[in-house]
């Protein structure tokens, strides 16, 4: 009978040390679960820059630039909100935020143009954020505004006249351009008709472009005496809104 019982004794200590060994076995193993879990789900929005920053802006001076929103996954995509964090200083005029909710197709994209207002010279990071039914995307940005002495120093958009050299007397022009643009280059008479055009919508890098005028107009005919007008506009390419203008008086004797 006490043999019985020490086997009955054992059988049970062994079935309980068991159940602790397969307990502290998984136990151990749990953490190893994570391996299998699905990767994270990737945003469906995405921009075609990293970060956007307005530079070389005065205190009171709005400057705007564009912003591509692009859908980056296989089905349509409903935007339900447009927004910059940063309220006071940023906006938004396009799209209206009447517009929303608005789907975007795949593979699609959306401009939206972003202004900035500095009030004071100092930087002013913030976020663009763009809402979907799903999910949000951010876009980083950065404005600084600058002291108006400090603003005097920036190279800027210009149209110079240099004096006519040569025995024919030939005048030269110079565009000085501080970004990428779109220009228009012309010349007109008195009566506003345009006698030659340099450049008519083009888009030019940044720098400095040279031409020269001998007094001839688009057909090669020689211009009457009397006094003309060189008109030139420039749209800077990375910044919505950002036109200048100018006219210069160019006279032929």
């Amino acid at each position: 009978m006490k043999y019985i019982f020490s086997f009955f004794f054992v059988l049970a200590l062994s079935t309980q040390h068991l159940a602790l060994s397969t307990a502290h076995a998984q136990t151990k193993l749990s953490p190893m679960v994570a391996i299998d879990a699905p990767p994270p789900v990737q945003p469906t929005i995405s921009f075609n820059m990293q970060e956007v920053k307005f530079g070389g802006q005065a205190t009171e001076v709005e400057s705007c630039i564009h912003v591509q929103i692009i859908n980056t996954s296989k089905t349509p995509q409903r935007i339900t909100a447009i927004y910059v964090e940063d309220e006071r200083n940023y906006s938004l005029p396009s799209p209206n935020k009447k517009m929303f909710p608005l789907t975007i197709s795949p593979t699609k994209n959306l401009d939206v143009s972003v202004c900035f207002n500095p009030k004071a010279a100092k930087s002013y990071p913030s976020r663009l954020v763009v809402r979907t039914e799903s999910d949000s995307s951010t876009l980083p940005i950065s404005g600084k505004g600058m002291k108006p002495a400090d603003l005097k120093k920036l190279p800027k958009n210009d149209l110079i006249i240099m004096k006519a050299r040569g025995k024919r007397k030939q005048q030269t022009f110079k565009v000085q351009l501080v970004n990428d643009s779109k220009i228009t280059l012309q010349l007109y008479d008195a009566l506003g008709a345009v006698k030659l055009t340099y450049a008519n919508g083009d888009i030019k890098k940044e720098g400095v472009y040279e031409y020269t005028f001998d007094g001839l107009d688009s057909q090669k005919k020689k211009l009457e005496p009397g006094t003309y007008y060189l008109r030139c506009e420039i749209n800077e390419v990375s910044r919505i809104g950002a036109t200048t203008k100018f006219t210069k008086v160019v006279k032929i004797s």
